[in-house]
């Protein structure tokens, strides 16, 4: 039986933006929170540390590997992603002692990474979808009530499935 797919929108909570030099071309880089653990969502969802920190590991298990893991500009209604809306390309992902997923993304040059670099080097706010498959129950974590999700059974994070918005 497959799981449903849950969608999360999250503020993405820049702590640096900075210009680097990346294959000779000079692109915008960007570090901040992705997703907080035991935190109730936007979506009435918590997210408990022990299933946030294992599907971080697994994402930094991908990208140690030579995965590339894409941002797409926007969210697909479909579900289904295309090369012509990506816009970033995930570096590396932390699980913080306080609870939180950092992750850093070069904005990509391409016609919606454009786009997304002056938004953000003009002290814009964006958010972040995540996807993932999994179940939630109601009930309590940390002291919150909300849907709890419960192991996701495909990884919370994976290709396309952290996409900027």
């Amino acid at each position: 039986m497959a799981k449903p797919e849950l969608f999360e929108a999250i503020p993405f909570e820049l702590k640096e933006v900075k210009e680097i030099e990346h294959n000779g071309e000079r692109l915008t880089q960007v570090t901040g929170i992705m997703h907080r653990a035991n935190e109730l969502n936007g979506n009435h969802r918590i997210y408990p540390a022990t299933i946030l920190s294992r599907e971080v590991n697994k994402l930094k298990e991908r990208l140690g590997s030579g995965d590339t893991v894409f941002s797409q500009a926007d969210h697909p209604a479909d579900g289904v992603t295309g090369i012509g809306d990506t816009a970033a390309m995930l570096k590396s992902v932390e699980y913080t002692p306080k609870d939180e997923v950092v992750g850093t993304a070069i904005i990509l040059p391409t016609a919606k990474g454009r786009d997304l670099a002056a938004i953000v080097r003009a002290g814009g706010k964006v958010g972040i979808t995540v996807r993932g498959f999994g179940t939630t129950r109601p009930g309590e974590c940390a002291g919150q009530q909300g849907e709890v999700a419960a192991c996701p059974e495909e990884g919370f994070y994976g290709p396309e499935r952290a996409s900027d918005r």
